[in-house]
């Protein structure tokens, strides 16, 4: 039975598009809940292109059809769909039937990854396909952690279940956190002796600066941008009250869709700036819209390592961040920070930014470029390999 992803046939368990020939047995594979939009799905389409130019064949496998994004010839896609098992009990029997369905399923992606694609040089596991993963008998995976998960998980200092389960989770795996803050946090509510590195997010510069020239702002004159989903942890609700509380100069124009996003438009009327704010949706090109731009926000409560903030300055376009815990302190400097949830800090910096833009602009470093980052994860799976053969020996 065929289904339909990114306006292409994708057969169950088949692969949805042919890819340019290619001379070599390198390979490397995804994993990803879908390809809708947002900042996972960036990261995994950026670190597939940079493969390809390292001379690598490279496999996209999602559970899930859905996908906001056009579909790129150097690269096979697959779909295999999720299977949920629902005759397997629930009730007191739930946490043993999850690992039941995970177990059930990976034993169906690793006879689809043997039979269709061969032995991999890398597999790449992101977030949601992580529990699925655990249990996965194939060789050189590495497990992304996107995101600080003390603030993912609720986790605090007093132990309980919910770290347990991340240790089990995770027991054994190579890790990579997204950046330096949301590995040390892993080691601190989770696993002290976790196997975790800290590589930080690609950033494809040229070709962020290749799509800002796509099309026209249909912003006239300055303006403010944020760009992330409508969601608790962007915490729009503090932007809006700061953008409020600030002189208004510019209109701010707010890219992406979410559950929050109904919220966001009754608070606006509430505050009365609906003259001033400007819903501009879910944009799988935001960079036009970022380009033109006298200066990008970031309001979140917590961050891994937000791309929109390292997109920004490979646009060079002037930014503030909240200070989360992990992520903006680690690629802005001190001035371009405010604490997190701070109303009156953030509507301060929002008219120092339309006041002085310039003071804003943050340095794009080489090292963020996708085909450095992705040697980096080469090398950590090396290491990784080379490490468990000497301790055989």
């Amino acid at each position: 039975m065929a289904e339909t992803l990114a306006g292409k046939i994708v057969y169950s368990g088949g692969e949805l598009s042919m890819p340019k020939n290619r001379n070599t047995d390198k390979t490397v594979i995804f994993t990803a809940l879908d390809l809708s939009e947002g900042g996972l799905s960036r990261f995994v389409l950026i670190m597939a292109r940079a493969f390809v130019n390292l001379g690598y064949k490279v496999h996209i496998i999602t559970f899930q059809a859905s996908c906001d994004y056009p579909p790129e010839a150097d690269f096979h896609y697959h779909l295999l769909p999720y299977s949920p098992y629902a005759w397997l009990p629930r009730g007191l029997f739930r946490q043993m039937s999850s690992t039941i369905r995970n177990i059930i399923n990976v034993h169906r992606f690793d006879r689809y990854v043997r039979t269709h694609i061969g032995q991999a040089d890398l597999i790449i596991s992101n977030q949601w396909i992580d529990p699925i993963l655990r249990y996965s008998r194939l060789p050189n995976i590495l497990h992304v952690l996107h995101g600080t998960v003390s603030k993912e998980h609720y986790l605090n200092d007093n132990y309980h279940k919910k770290q347990k389960w991340l240790q089990h989770l995770h027991e054994y795996k190579v890790l990579v956190a997204v950046s330096r803050g949301a590995a040390e946090d892993y080691r601190r509510y989770v696993n002290e002796r976790a196997n975790i590195t800290a590589i930080l997010n690609p950033i494809d510069r040229d070709r962020i600066l290749q799509l800002s020239q796509a099309f026209a702002s249909p912003y006239s004159g300055d303006y403010l941008i944020h760009v992330g989903r409508f969601c608790e942890a962007k915490d729009h609700a503090t932007l809006l009250r700061a953008y409020a509380q600030s002189a208004r100069t510019l209109p701010l124009v707010l890219v992406g869709k979410g559950h929050h996003q109904e919220q966001c438009h009754r608070l606006v009327q509430e505050l009365g700036i609906d003259d001033h704010i400007f819903f501009a949706g879910a944009h799988a090109n935001p960079y036009p819209l970022m380009a033109h731009a006298k200066g990008l926000i970031l309001s979140s409560r917590n961050e891994g390592m937000p791309l929109v903030l390292l997109e920004a300055l490979a646009l060079s376009i002037p930014v503030i961040s909240t200070d989360c815990p992990s992520g903006p302190n680690e690629i802005l400097p001190p001035h371009c920070l405010s604490p997190v949830a701070d109303t009156a800090a953030l509507a301060a910096q929002i008219n120092a930014l339309a006041d002085n833009p310039t003071y804003f602009k943050a340095k794009f470093h080489e090292e963020w470029l996708p085909e450095a980052v992705a040697q980096q994860y080469l090398a950590r799976i090396d290491e990784y390999n080379c490490h468990q053969e000497m301790t055989r020996k």
